[in-house]
C-alpha cells in the first residue's frame, strides 16, 4: 500500500538518510546513491528540496502538498529498486 509521507526540509543529513533509504528501501546503496545524486543536482546531500525535485522528476515520488517546511509526498505505486536506479541515473 501506498501511504502518504512527509519529510522536513533543510534538516541534517539524517533526514536525507531517511528519504533516501525510504525510496531504495536497502543500506549498501545509500553512498552510491549521495555520489550519483551530488553530481546530478550539483548540490550538497543537505539540500533536501534538490533531491525531492529530481525523485519527482525522476518519477519515483509525487509531490501532494508542499509548505516552506514540509513536503508530503507518494512513492509512485509498483515501482522497484531498479526503476529506481535508472530514474536517478537519467535525471
Amino acid at each position: 500500500m501506498n501511504y502518504l509521507k512527509k519529510i522536513r526540509l533543510n534538516k541534517e543529513r539524517q533526514e536525507l538518510d531517511k528519504l533516501i533509504i525510504d525510496f531504495l528501501n536497502i543500506g549498501d546503496y545509500v553512498s552510491g546513491t549521495y555520489e550519483k545524486l551530488g553530481k546530478k543536482i550539483n548540490t550538497d546531500a543537505n539540500k533536501i528540496r534538490g533531491v525531492i525535485d529530481l525523485l519527482r522528476l525522476a518519477g519515483i515520488i509525487e509531490v501532494l502538498y508542499q509548505t516552506d517546511d514540509y513536503v508530503f509526498y507518494k512513492i509512485r505505486e509498483g515501482i522497484n529498486k531498479k526503476e529506481i536506479i535508472r530514474g536517478i541515473q537519467h535525471k
